[in-house]
């Protein structure tokens, strides 16, 4: 495993630093457990389910953070990302094709199956340790992974999805012990309560004890929150009247700019996801290069927290005052509308300030 972690990020005190390494650890910690996890993407015998792969290591991370470092990442990470489209169609996740900022939407749904085994009588550490290592051991894929979750959990995903629809938006409620240690949940070896015990003939009750299997978490990457896509072109035409004497006449001259809007989003700290349009047509991805005339206007709408949005002349010359092109409203905003109207043609840069991995390329021509 290669983990490259950018500079700006020691300098800055980034915990990022931290928690990326403890993420990419529990991916390998997950195919330590689980040879189909270990399969190459798209491969019918591999696994791709979203929520479950990323959303496990992103809970391992945060729970990482708060134990060694006494920082709530829960809320620093993922508190401020809209989460509601998980309460409304949780398979979307399913798929790694959905925006899913800093890997929110995967997080708030673990810790709603957790808090869901907890209801059935798990214990906070016994349930952690379900996702995290005994769902993984069973050795799920894409074809019979609906059948190990419930094997593993008690529940059906169906059951459990229809369970998510009385969740708050508001993570926070759900929320890990702050007591509670990533070794007390590997090493739990409690029994599951029976919430609804048999009671024999007799005077005397038993209670059916089941024992879980353990599970292990994956990495969790971003990030996300999902990204807007905003499409909309506007032109507007210039039009200097001809004015005739008794003897000339200037033709009229026509001007076209146009302004492209495009919505800012990050995804942990690998890419800006931009969303919208540019001279070429429509923008979209990671980091992708964008393109106008000179005298066109382009309006970033940014929504990056930790991931002030830059525009800059020289690709490795930083966010310096020298280095930022002159003309720029609200440069190296992470929330908030950034304008730039070229003068000149040439090619320039949008940059992270802590993050020089993300980074994209914007030509403008006459």
């Amino acid at each position: 495993m290669i983990l490259e972690i950018p500079n700006d990020e020691f300098t800055n005190n980034s915990m990022h630093r931290y928690s990326v390494v403890a993420h990419e650890y529990f991916h390998v910690y997950q195919m330590s457990l689980s040879e189909n996890f270990a399969a190459p993407s798209n491969d019918p015998n591999g696994f791709d389910v979203l929520w479950l792969a990323e959303g496990t290591a992103a809970n391992f991370e945060s729970l990482y953070i708060q134990q060694y470092y006494g920082v709530n990442y829960y809320e620093e990470g993922f508190g401020w990302v809209d989460i509601s489209q998980a309460t409304t169609n949780p398979s979307a996740y399913e798929s790694f094709d959905v925006g899913d900022m800093n890997y929110a939407n995967s997080v708030f749904m673990i810790l709603a199956l957790v808090n869901e085994l907890k209801n059935i009588g798990y214990s906070e550490e016994k349930a952690f340790q379900s996702v995290f290592k005994t769902f993984w051991e069973s050795n799920p894929n894409n074809t019979n992974w609906k059948n190990k979750f419930e094997e593993v959990f008690t529940i059906s995903v169906d059951s459990f999805y229809q369970s998510l629809a009385s969740y708050s938006p508001d993570m926070s409620s759900i929320f890990p012990s702050e007591s509670i240690t990533i070794q007390d949940i590997i090493n739990d070896n409690s029994s599951i309560s029976n919430t609804t015990p048999d009671t024999t003939t007799s005077t005397e009750t038993t209670s059916t004890e089941t024992t879980s299997t353990e599970t292990t978490s994956t990495e969790t990457t971003s990030t996300e929150t999902t990204s807007t896509e905003t499409t909309s072109t506007e032109t507007t035409s210039t039009e200097t009247t001809s004015t005739e004497t008794i003897s000339t006449e200037t033709t009229s001259t026509e001007t076209t700019t146009s302004t492209y809007n495009i919505s800012v989003s990050a995804q942990s700290s690998s890419n800006y996801i931009l969303s919208g349009s540019d001279q070429n047509g429509n923008v979209s991805g990671n980091d992708p290069s964008i393109s106008a005339k000179v005298g066109d206007t382009f309006s970033f709408d940014v929504n990056s927290p930790g991931h002030p949005f830059y525009l800059i002349n020289v690709s490795n010359g930083g966010t310096d005052a020298n280095n930022l092109i002159d003309g720029v409203s609200n440069n190296g905003a992470s929330s908030g509308t950034i304008s730039w109207t070229p003068t000149t043609a040439g090619t320039y840069y949008y940059i992270c300030e802590f993050h020089s991995s993300m980074l994209g390329t914007i030509t403008i021509t006459e």
